[in-house]
C-alpha cells in the first residue's frame, strides 16, 4: 500500500463516518445531481456522471446539512416558521489551501466543522521539518528561481536598452 504524503500541520483526511451517513444503497439526494442541465459547448446539455459520484455527492450535502424544501415544510410548525434548531447541522466545513493561491486546482479540504482552524502560514518557509534531500530540493529550486529572474531583468534592461520597453 502507498502512504499518502501530508503536509505538516495539514489535517488528518475525514472519516468515512463523518460524511457518509449511511454508505449503504442509494442516498436519498443522489436526484439532485440526475442531470442537471448545464451550460456546455453546444448550449444547455445534460451534465452527465457516474451514479456512484451523484452518490458521494448527495452524502456530501447532507454533511453540509443539505435539506429540501420538503424537509423543511416537515420541519415546520403549524405557524409554518421552522426552529432553526431542528435544521441539521453542518458536519464538515470547507478550509482554504494552507499554501498556494485559492483557486480551483487548489482546493483546499473539507474538515470535520470540530476540527481546530487552520494555520495560515505567512512568510518564510521553516526548512527545519524537512529531510536533508527535501531542504536541497527547496535549495536548488530556490536557486533556479532566483536565476529566472536575474536573466529576466537582463533581458528587460536589454529591451530598454534599444528602446522597446515592455
Amino acid at each position: 500500500m502507498v502512504e499518502e504524503y501530508r503536509a505538516q500541520g495539514a489535517p488528518p483526511p475525514i472519516e468515512v463516518d463523518q460524511q457518509q451517513a449511511d454508505p449503504s444503497g442509494p442516498h436519498k439526494y443522489k436526484w439532485v445531481f440526475h442531470a442537471p442541465p448545464v451550460t456546455g459547448p453546444g448550449g444547455h446539455v445534460p451534465m452527465q456522471m457516474p451514479e456512484e459520484w451523484s452518490d458521494d455527492l448527495g452524502r456530501h450535502l447532507e454533511a453540509l446539512g443539505f435539506i429540501t424544501r420538503a424537509e423543511l415544510d416537515e420541519l415546520a410548525g403549524e405557524d409554518g416558521m421552522v426552529d432553526v434548531k431542528a435544521v441539521p447541522a453542518a458536519r464538515i466545513r470547507h478550509d482554504p489551501p494552507q499554501t498556494g493561491p485559492r483557486s480551483w486546482l487548489n482546493p483546499g479540504q473539507w474538515v470535520p466543522v470540530s476540527a481546530p482552524a487552520p494555520a495560515m502560514q505567512h512568510g518564510e518557509v521553516d526548512l527545519s521539518a524537512l529531510s536533508d534531500e527535501e531542504a536541497e530540493a527547496v535549495r536548488v529550486e530556490a536557486e533556479a528561481i532566483r536565476e529566472a529572474l536575474r536573466r529576466r531583468e537582463v533581458w528587460k534592461a536589454r529591451l530598454a536598452d534599444e528602446g522597446g520597453e515592455r
